[in-house]
């Protein structure tokens, strides 16, 4: 399949964490650092294999994420970063996770040499209470050093990961987040309302009383709170979680826009087209022994088929995640007829007041962005029974 028509985005998964924090469910070990080298190099195997089946396309982003990346050694990084740079030259964006306490000067310059772009750093809070709930291992110590470190030696873009709603956190514990995030200058702040993952430890501590939740009503304030203190001081949300002073992320905004991208590492997922024209979902198994068996054994891919109807649904529920909507016209071109003749309720909708069109973007209203998801709800509900386009995702 020639993808040379379009960009791809790349996301690469680095398993390995010191310590699992007691509200994650993404797919790391805290153990086994020995088998680190040998990750990279199926990484790297991972990677040549699949650009190359692909027809080389231009891959126009690429997210490291994990997992922890600042935790594994400059040398190791310096073999991947030198991967992704001869088969992406032309990269617009280039993310690495970082975590305060692996953030070192060396990690710095070894980014900053091989062409990243963009921290994404995990503050989470620098409440050293809230910390200890969350199960972070840095603290607010190490958070301080770890950003003197950024300020000194990062000139590029930085993001930094805020979470609100913690069990025991306060209206007054997050203006003081938010506000010491917003004095270290971030060009993009994430703040996500934190979800108690089944089978977590945090999940697991709240369901046996050992911590209280948070009611509705002080979840929401303190959600609503840190909104706007973000938007007091110049950064606005083009996404449910996510805010800039300047330009959106590239990288969300592909994701959320539903372009297509290639998931390489274990745990990873991608969303491609097979050699047979039909859009598939690649989910690397979650297990590194098994990504280290390499290519003899499809680094533990497993493929799932997406139908048109599945695609659509995600298609509208990811795009009105965006502030601005979905664009129309490439709507179109992907599904071949407008987005206001695919969903039956549409005018409806608009006679409501809950979605606008604006600049060839359909989008939710601001009073149905705050109601999103029982917006999402009746809308998938008007599309039930109803036989969905034809997907034509590569133009």
């Amino acid at each position: 399949m020639n993808l040379l028509s379009t960009s791809i985005s790349l996301y690469v998964h680095i398993p390995f964490c010191s310590s699992k924090c007691k509200y994650c469910d993404f797919y790391s070990e805290t153990s086994g650092f020995n088998r680190i080298t040998g990750v990279v190099d199926q990484l790297i195997a991972e990677l040549e294999y699949h650009y190359y089946k692909l027809n080389k396309p231009n891959i126009e982003t690429v997210f490291i994420g994990g997992g922890t990346p600042s935790l594994i050694s400059n040398r190791e990084l310096e073999r991947l970063f030198k991967s992704i740079q001869v088969i992406a030259p032309k990269v617009k964006e280039w993310t690495i996770e970082s975590n305060p306490e692996s953030i070192t000067k060396e990690f710095l310059k070894t980014c900053s040499t091989y062409g990243v772009t963009r921290l994404s750093i995990g503050i989470q809070s620098f409440n050293d209470k809230l910390l200890k709930i969350l199960g972070r291992k840095a603290n607010n110590s190490d958070i301080t050093r770890a950003m003197d470190l950024v300020r000194k030696f990062w000139r590029k873009s930085f993001s930094l990961d805020l979470i609100s709603s913690i069990p025991e956190q306060s209206v007054h514990m997050v203006t003081e987040d938010i506000n010491r995030a917003i004095g270290y200058n971030p060009d993009h702040i994430s703040f996500y309302g934190l979800s108690l993952e089944e089978g977590t430890p945090l999940e697991n501590e709240v369901s046996r009383g050992i911590i209280t939740d948070l009611d509705t009503t002080t979840s929401d304030n303190i959600w609503l709170t840190g909104r706007a203190l973000l938007r007091e001081h110049g950064y606005n949300d083009y996404e449910v979680s996510n805010y800039t002073k300047n330009s959106p992320s590239l990288h969300n905004s592909n994701y959320w826009e539903l372009k297509p991208y290639l998931g390489i590492g274990p745990g990873a997922v991608s969303t491609l087209i097979d050699d047979t024209g039909h859009i598939v979902r690649i989910s690397n198994r979650k297990s590194i022994n098994l990504f280290l068996k390499g290519q003899g054994n499809k680094w533990g891919e497993e493929y799932t088929k997406i139908s048109p109807k599945e695609f659509l649904d995600e298609y509208i529920m990811m795009g009105l995640r965006l502030r601005r909507g979905i664009d129309m016209a490439r709507f179109e071109k992907v599904f071949n007829k407008s987005i206001s003749d695919i969903i039956p309720i549409s005018n409806e909708l608009q006679e409501e007041g809950l979605i606008i069109i604006n600049k060839g973007y359909y989008a939710l209203s601001s009073r149905a962005y705050d109601i999103m998801n029982s917006i999402i709800i009746r809308i998938f509900k008007s599309l039930e029974g109803i036989d969905a386009p034809l997907v034509n995702w590569f133009f």
